[in-house]
């Protein structure tokens, strides 16, 4: 079984947050619905963020009213909303907020891998400039990633690689990483 590069309990407790204390939101650096990979949470987050972008409280009840009906019932409806804001305790919010950003970031360079496998399938090799076209691509792309998430404690692009090649490996066994 592979491991799924997010995690519902943390998304869970980003939102449950706060919903409980909107001023977390504050503490996050470029929070968007992108960093939630259920549907369900990006959905119930972007509605949080509008209401606290227009300065009014998102809470249970303003969320609830943000959501038209198709939205609420896609989201699992009241139940499931007033169930995020039973968590344990905000005191937490920071790290779970580092390691939602950790899964972002770890699906992003699966999207420019998977992206970079595909386009190395169909690469021409008569082509001088085809890979290097490709290289190109690749460095740029993990470049803007790198550049997205400047943290103090970041890993340089080149661990950043090394680190999702373990894990690719691990997971897939692919035949083109075989060899890195």
């Amino acid at each position: 079984m592979s491991k799924s590069i997010h995690s519902t309990e943390v998304e869970q407790a980003i939102i449950g947050s706060i919903l409980i204390n909107n001023e977390l939101i504050d503490n996050t650096v470029d929070l968007t619905d992108d960093d939630f990979y259920l549907t369900q949470h990006k959905i119930i987050f972007s509605a949080i963020l509008n209401l606290v972008n227009n300065s009014k409280n998102a809470d249970i009840i303003t969320v609830l009213e943000a959501l038209t009906d198709a939205q609420l019932k896609s989201c699992g409806g009241i139940a499931y909303i007033a169930e995020l804001t039973k968590i344990p305790s905000t005191l937490n919010f920071q790290h779970y907020f580092s390691i939602l950003r950790n899964y972002t970031k770890a699906r992003k360079i699966n999207t420019i891998i998977n992206y970079s496998l595909k386009e190395l399938s169909n690469l021409v090799f008569i082509d001088v400039n085809s890979s290097d076209q490709l290289d190109a691509k690749i460095e740029t792309d993990l470049f803007k990633l790198y550049n997205k998430f400047h943290e103090k404690n970041r890993l340089s692009i080149p661990e950043l690689i090394d680190n999702f090649i373990v894990f690719w490996k691990k997971r897939n066994h692919h035949s083109y990483l075989q060899d890195l």
